[in-house]
């Protein structure tokens, strides 16, 4: 299905007008808004009554200007429909050729419930210390007693490119669609490998720590033995039990992994893994990489909490772990 509308560009269609320039030529926003009416032109013929179509999403370049009394055609094609989305092609030209051209979503609603909700929205009672946002009912703010399935919950990725790619840092923008229709145009996610951090306890019971610069903050601090697990590593265990050794010497002993968590699930991809190492032993010297610059400290049970209550742990990948850990072995 495809549907072509026609505006004579007129005064009011103006950039400068509609207050998105100072310039006397056809604002972007009156171009996208002849694209969304072809669109919705398209398959307005196809519903059923009682149904339209509402705008979700429009992405959209425009290449050249157009002045008064030029006209302007906008093309929509409808490429791709899953349930009641639907995706078009849209392109504008004017005389000289092609002015802009992009992607639009479009969802198909019940006019009658559609509007409902609008006015229910307007007519509910706002909390004026949020901007006037409706407040939550009781419907709302229920959790069901399943406990939090996550069902009817999960975003949906409908394009994803990389902005950065570097060893030690991966960006990506992503487009994603909510459950309820409406599209996030950017979302961005930062990717790293898998995080590990190893709490290596001695025969002797002290605690293999290590005390190295953290340019991030401008500090010298006392962290857990931690990296990355490699290519080359076998799993998150054979990767924790390299860099105790590589970093601090120490090795054997016996492994389990404690818990993993996220640095921020919003927003990053991996997950950061702990291992308790007990009676482990220096079996060899450090064999660091070029850019590490690393010292093996040793403590006691006391003076390692002793750091924690005094917050002179920055680092809450490894905080977390050992506050639970010595919750739990007190």
């Amino acid at each position: 299905m495809k549907h072509t509308s026609t505006i004579t560009v007129e005064e009011k269609h103006l950039a400068c007008n509609v207050g998105s320039g100072d310039l006397r030529v056809l604002g972007t926003p009156m171009m996208t808004a002849l694209m969304e009416n072809a669109a919705m032109m398209a398959v307005k013929g196809e519903l059923e009554d009682g149904q339209t179509t509402v705008g979700g999403f429009l992405s959209s370049s425009h290449l050249k200007p157009t002045g008064v009394g030029h006209t302007v055609t906008a093309t929509a094609e409808l490429v791709a429909v899953e349930g009641r989305k639907l995706k078009f092609k849209v392109s504008a030209s004017d005389e000289d050729g092609l002015i802009g051209e992009g992607e639009h979503l479009r969802f198909i609603v019940d006019r009658e419930k559609f509007m409902g909700k609008v006015e229910a929205k307007t007519a509910a009672p706002t909390d004026s210390s949020k901007g006037g946002e409706p407040l939550p009912t009781a419907e709302d703010t229920v959790i069901p007693p399943s406990g939090g399935t996550g069902e009817g919950l999960k975003w949906k990725t409908l394009s994803s490119e990389y902005i950065i790619k570097r060893p030690w840092l991966t960006a990506r923008k992503d487009t994603l669609e909510m459950p309820n229709g409406r599209i996030v145009p950017e979302f961005y996610v930062l990717e790293y490998p898998t995080w590990l951090n190893v709490i290596a306890i001695t025969e002797d019971g002290l605690f293999v720590m290590v005390e190295q610069y953290r340019h991030g903050l401008d500090i010298v601090e006392f962290e857990l033995c931690a990296g990355v697990m490699e290519d080359s590593d076998e799993s998150v265990l054979a990767a924790a039990q390299r860099e105790l050794l590589e970093e601090t010497g120490f090795g054997g002993g016996e492994w389990e992994e404690f818990m993993a968590i996220s640095a921020n699930p919003t927003s990053m991809n991996n997950l950061s893994h702990t291992f308790i190492a007990r009676n482990v032993k220096p079996v060899t010297t450090q064999h660091l990489d070029d850019f590490e610059d690393i010292r093996v400290r040793l403590f006691t049970r006391d003076e390692l909490l002793g750091l924690l209550q005094r917050g002179e742990i920055m680092q809450s990948l490894m905080v977390a772990p050992l506050w639970r850990f010595f919750t739990e072995e007190r």
